[in-house]
């Protein structure tokens, strides 16, 4: 599962700008700024922002739900990861 984070500007591109949702596990360090948690489906997902990549449109399938509500939280992270804070 993925967050597309890339702009609806930008759509005539065949490629999306993605980062993974991990279900959350203990064992993964938790940084809330870096890696928010989303509820999906009942259970708890990690934002894997820094395993951010472009993927071909083609291999998305359609959407589950919107983050839109989570919208700061994504753009933190996203902040975090191009400018350090």
């Amino acid at each position: 599962m993925v967050v597309d984070c890339q702009s609806d500007l930008l759509a005539t591109y065949n490629s999306r700008i993605v980062a993974p949702l991990l279900k959350l596990n203990e064992s993964l360090p938790i940084m809330p700024w870096l890696n928010p948690c989303f509820a999906i489906g009942g259970k708890e997902h990690m934002f894997m922002i820094e395993f951010l990549a472009a993927i071909p449109t083609a291999s998305l399938g359609a959407p589950i739900t919107s983050l839109i509500a989570h919208e700061h939280a994504i753009k933190r992270a996203l902040d975090m990861v191009i400018t350090g804070f």
